[in-house]
């Protein structure tokens, strides 16, 4: 297990955890393949910020589906869900947050004061007591020392008052709290795990030849209806979207929000919708988890199989395919009044491009 339950331990009762040399050398390596195909180089960075600037802050982002399929599933990793299930002692957990950021040397200027997360996260106000409903990750895919901006984070137990209020405590008002920091220095793969009562800081980039690649994800309890950045949906018609879905096991569909095999949900009719909406996805596991007679299993069964000879693997995926594009078009029909003519050559040039997948 690369994250121990002295880890969970630390971040309960500290506010953060850091875990050294999180992702093994062959990840990190895929890792950054995938940032090097979706993120501008220092020179081109340097030559256009405002063309490649999508944060106020600074530097550059993406966020999942459009990063590819190492970085789309690192925040997906089982070790991570099992890191927030025993945080958040509870197996019902939702991803709402995945973006890598890439920073710069030389343009901008990400100091930053100590600040909590939380009005950001959540409308409410963080309970010191009681089950976290939230955790928040940083993964860092180079070596991060004073040069390359390190975060700095202070202890829950160092941080004074466990009154919140004001969020943001500059330096010159807060002396003492500035002395208690600590910076993050690790080796690249590492995570800085924090919740969002914890004060910490982003800091400088100090060195000229270096960009600091970090990746950013937040999960959490499925019942803290109030915390959250995003709802995935919004990024249901894109093809990387799809593709994710498609890929990945059952236990990460249910942290985008995927009702888990067993659930009430399947239904023969939601069988067969999500089998076209999603015709790479293997089905399996919710057929047989399904409260379905076995004949009624054996025809979906059938009717889900995937043939072996390649000559053949595209034609089902084709059929379900088009269902879904007309499906899409008559819906668009219906919402704009164009006729569904028109939507159909859009929508199929926009579900059969080819994919970028990283």
């Amino acid at each position: 297990m690369r994250i121990s339950d002295q880890h969970v331990k630390d971040w309960l009762e500290h506010g953060y955890a850091v875990v050294e040399g999180f992702l093994t050398n062959e990840e990190l390596a895929d890792a950054r393949k995938g940032l090097a195909a979706r993120f501008p180089t220092i020179a081109g960075y340097l030559a256009a910020p405002e063309l490649y600037r999508t944060d106020q802050r600074g530097g550059c982002m993406r966020e999942l589906p459009f990063l590819g399929d190492a970085l789309n599933r690192t925040a997906l990793h089982p070790e991570i869900i099992s890191f927030v299930e025993r945080g958040l002692d509870t197996p019902q957990i939702l991803l709402v947050q995945s973006l890598v950021w890439a920073k710069y040397p030389g343009v901008d200027d990400f100091e930053q004061p100590l600040h909590t997360d939380y009005p950001n996260t959540t409308l409410m106000y963080p309970a010191s007591s009681g089950p976290r409903d939230e955790v928040t990750f940083i993964l860092y895919y180079q070596d991060v020392d004073e040069q390359l901006g390190p975060t700095h984070v202070v202890s829950t137990q160092d941080d004074g008052s466990r009154y919140l209020v004001p969020n943001i405590r500059p330096r010159h008002e807060y002396p003492e709290l500035y002395a208690r920091q600590r910076p993050v220095h690790v080796p690249a793969g590492s995570l800085l795990v924090y919740h969002m009562g914890t004060f910490h800081r982003a800091s400088q980039i100090r060195a000229r030849d270096r960009a600091r690649f970090s990746h950013h994800f937040v999960y959490r309890a499925a019942k803290a209806h109030a915390v959250g950045y995003r709802h995935w949906a919004n990024h249901g018609l894109s093809a990387e979207l799809h593709h994710l879905v498609e890929s990945i096991s059952p236990r990460q569909r249910e942290v985008l929000g995927f009702a888990a095999p067993g659930d009430v949900y399947w239904t023969e009719e939601t069988l067969r919708g999500i089998a076209g909406r999603y015709p790479g996805m293997d089905m399996t596991p919710y057929v047989e988890a399904a409260a379905l007679p076995a004949p009624r299993k054996a025809v979906l069964h059938e009717t889900f199989r995937r043939p072996i000879m390649a000559e053949d693997k595209a034609a089902p995926a084709a059929d379900y395919t088009a269902d879904y594009q007309r499906q899409l078009a008559t819906y668009y029909a219906y919402v704009t009044g164009i006729p569904t003519t028109y939507w159909l050559p859009w929508i199929s040039m926009w579900t059969n491009r080819p994919r970028s997948i990283g």
